[in-house]
């Protein structure tokens, strides 16, 4: 008899959320996708209208409070990354954090420690690891290639044709940018 599947619940419906998570989540027997918080579903952008057959939440405490999650994915921009995976992991549940994971090693080992008084799985879902710029890197630096390294820089970005919309931020992409650079450089 096969083992029951996880049922995940989705912190964000954002970029990360609708081309990684929930397309991998979908094809594998092992995950059910049980649920999604998205706080202000629109028009264009809205998980309720996307997948009207699981359950939706506006406020991610209202996930945690259900028994039924057994894995929270937290897909939120990375400021409040902390906090929601402490909150996930004192609620039982396993947890996969969207990279950057936290913004200190302090940070990180408070949240291991939880995860290991709480018996669950912690992970950080580090998709780039195996891109083939970080892989020649590694194997350089190993072989000695390189020599002496003092300085590594590295650039990643999502270019977008168009401009932000009039009243929207223009200011995430470096906030965010500044948090995946501390994430790489570690």
């Amino acid at each position: 008899m096969a083992a029951r599947a996880f049922n995940v619940g989705i912190v964000g419906y954002g970029s990360s959320a609708k081309i990684f998570h929930i397309p991998f989540l979908t094809q594998l027997p092992q995950f059910r996708l049980y649920g999604i918080v998205q706080r202000s579903p629109k028009p264009g952008n809205s998980a309720p209208a996307d997948y009207p057959d699981i359950r939706h939440y506006t406020h991610y405490k209202d996930l945690l409070a259900d028994p039924d999650v057994d894995l929270v994915v937290v897909g939120t921009p990375p400021d409040n990354h902390f906090e929601l995976t402490k909150a996930s992991l004192e609620a039982g549940k396993h947890v996969l954090t969207e990279k950057p994971f936290v913004p200190t090693s302090a940070a990180a080992n408070e949240l291991i420690s939880i995860a290991k008084v709480q018996k669950r799985l912690l992970c950080v879902y580090q998709n780039r690891r195996w891109d083939s710029d970080f892989l020649t890197i590694k194997e350089l630096v190993a072989k000695g290639t390189l020599g002496r390294i003092l300085q590594y820089d590295s650039h990643f970005a999502r270019y977008s044709p168009d401009p932000p919309a009039i009243g929207q931020p223009a200011c995430r992409l470096k906030r965010e940018a500044v948090w995946y650079l501390i994430s790489a450089a570690i």
